[in-house]
């Protein structure tokens, strides 16, 4: 009876699971992807560069021979070019979502207005930042032309349609926007153009010494500065200017250095992974199983585990709910001389599937992505108005129930196996698994970075990102990104390496052979992100993560691996965030 409302319960669970997850990779397609967003931070880190040219007496000079590889010939065309595409894009996802939204039930609507929210109050930023840019080109008809459709553009969304008849979205005219816009356009039409300080006092009721203010507190960075020196030289502000032309030249070399963190370091980095990836699979192909990839002495391990299980009772080869089924794993055999070549599996699974299901249905997507998630969104922390690192504060807390509850349910399932058989959830100081996380890393830079290409190509922005990465982007001070950290760089490469290598992964060698487990395992990996632009870089990153481990039979290589992938990825942001600011 307890069995059978047992599985009553996962089955339902299951549905729901995947109701859930069907329901947020669709949702996560309607959102904008947030790579077009880090390209343009990395875009205004190039511009914070490019206050000087380089004087015709240090062309020489490594400083400026770095700044020329770096930035070009032409930063602020090359900067205007990338905000015309990323307006674009952004304008196409719009007008995608608006004519999708005019086809949907009501139910449906939500996430797609806040999509449409989203939108409607990035491009006028886009617009703002874009004139500047035509302006500093000398386009100022241009510039003009781009401010002022920003005071005479009214947003207004179909979602408003009588025919629709929905009286949850609202439409979100550009007035109505908190962003500022239409201020800030006003004031550089001052700056650039010919309008009088009378028409922009009564436009919008800001005296001379307000603008400055205005500029502080709606731009950022060099489109910032810009501003500043054009209010300068307009109202003859000649102290101003220059000390703000004085601060500016004190940021070059940390800008430069910056971006060649963020360029230059990882492109090392990938051309490496890239050539011990083309040695490693030269080498397997002539030396086979003597090949680095594909010997070892695993089947050493795999051999005592076997032994191991042959010489326990009978009633430790069964999982017990197999009873009722039939399910029951064989007597495992004694051969002792398997390897890695082979492609077989190192581990012994004393366990079968309703077991695996339970882990992840009953652990890791109801407890870890359903309950949790449900218990923290109720509680009352919308009204505590909290800022970036209290923010972060609550994302760590989350990931942290989130992983024990999932941990407490992984271990309730196992623990009629104890002990298990050696090499389960191997975590061993000695050794060389640093070595493989780090080979692993170099490998998986080129593998994903291509793959990504390739995915920009089919989502075109569409695709959603990764919830923390905005945040994280938006978190500048050292305590944030220390958080963050916490969160992306040690309790997530623990908690997940330990139920997608450590468990899930061992576990399917039981149906599967070792290479379509470690891709079945990749795939889950990456759809539990539940974001569909993620899906496929996110299993290459797991293949790789699946294959560290299998060849070093200890979960602290791929935990290694794990950590330094999202380490880099908040050190980018850290310092796009720095330098955009």
């Amino acid at each position: 009876m307890f069995q059978t409302l047992k599985r009553l319960f996962l089955v339902i669970m299951t549905l729901l699971a995947v109701s859930t997850m069907v329901n947020s990779l669709v949702a996560s397609w309607q959102q904008p992807q947030i790579q077009s967003r880090l390209e343009l931070y990395q875009t205004n880190l190039f511009l914070q560069t490019a206050i000087e040219k380089p004087q015709a007496a240090d062309t020489g000079t490594e400083l400026a021979q770095l700044r020329k590889a770096l930035l070009g010939d032409e930063p602020i065309k090359l900067a205007e070019g990338q905000y015309q595409t990323a307006r674009q894009t952004d304008q196409k996802i719009l007008e995608d979502l608006l004519q999708q939204a005019a086809k949907q039930s009501p139910a449906e609507k939500s996430s797609t207005a806040r999509a449409i929210t989203q939108l409607q109050e990035i491009i006028p930023q886009l617009d703002i930042a874009l004139g500047i840019l035509q302006a500093e080109l000398g386009d100022l008809q241009t510039a003009q032309t781009t401010w002022q459709g920003l005071l005479e553009s009214s947003i207004k969304s179909p979602l408003e349609s009588p025919e629709l008849n929905t009286g949850m979205l609202s439409a979100i005219p550009l007035e109505r926007t908190k962003t500022s816009t239409r201020t800030t356009a006003e004031v550089l039409l001052y700056l650039w153009g010919d309008r009088p300080l009378g028409k922009l006092q009564n436009e919008i009721q800001i005296n001379e010494t307000q603008i400055e203010e205005v500029l502080r507190s709606n731009l950022r960075g060099w489109f910032r500065d810009q501003a500043l020196a054009q209010l300068y030289t307009k109202q003859n502000q000649i102290p101003e200017l220059e000390a703000l032309q004085q601060q500016r030249l004190a940021q070059v070399q940390t800008a430069l250095w910056q971006l060649f963190a963020l360029t230059l370091i990882p492109a090392t980095s990938g051309i490496l992974g890239l050539g011990l990836l083309l040695f490693l699979g030269g080498q397997a192909i002539f030396k086979g199983k003597h090949s680095l990839l594909l010997s070892g002495n695993n089947h050493q391990l795999a051999g005592k585990n076997q032994q191991d299980l042959v010489n326990r009772p009978q009633n430790q080869f069964t999982d017990p709910d197999s009873y009722l089924t039939g399910d029951i794993i064989p007597e495992p055999k004694t051969n002792l001389d398997q390897d890695s070549a082979s492609g077989k599996s190192n581990w012994i699974t004393p366990w079968g599937g309703e077991t695996i299901w339970e882990v992840l249905v009953g652990g890791f997507f109801f407890v870890g992505q359903l309950l949790i998630p449900f218990i923290f969104s109720n509680l009352p922390l919308a009204s505590l108005n909290l800022d970036v690192r209290g923010k972060a504060i609550v994302v760590l807390a989350t990931y942290l129930a989130m992983s024990l509850g999932t941990l407490l349910v992984l271990y309730f399932a196992l623990r009629r196996f104890f002990p298990l058989p050696q090499g389960w959830f191997r975590i061993d100081l000695r050794g060389r698994w640093w070595v493989w996380g780090l080979g692993g890393y170099a490998v998986a830079i080129p593998l994903v970075i291509g793959v990504s290409l390739v995915n920009q190509t089919i989502w075109q922005g569409k695709g959603g990102s990764n919830p923390i990465l905005p945040l994280a982007l938006q978190g500048n001070d050292l305590w944030s990104f220390i958080i963050f950290s916490t969160t992306a760089s040690l309790a997530a490469p623990i908690f997940e390496e330990i139920i997608f290598r450590g468990f899930l992964l061992p576990s399917l060698t039981r149906y599967l052979s070792v290479g379509w487990a470690i891709v079945a395992s990749s795939l889950l990996f990456a759809i539990a992100h539940l974001s569909l632009s993620e899906v496929l870089p996110l299993t290459v990153l797991g293949m790789v993560l699946g294959f560290v481990y299998w060849r070093s039979q200890n979960l602290l290589a791929s935990m290694f691996l794990h950590s330094l992938w999202n380490s880099g990825t908040l050190i980018s942001l850290y310092i796009l965030s720095k330098g955009a600011n």
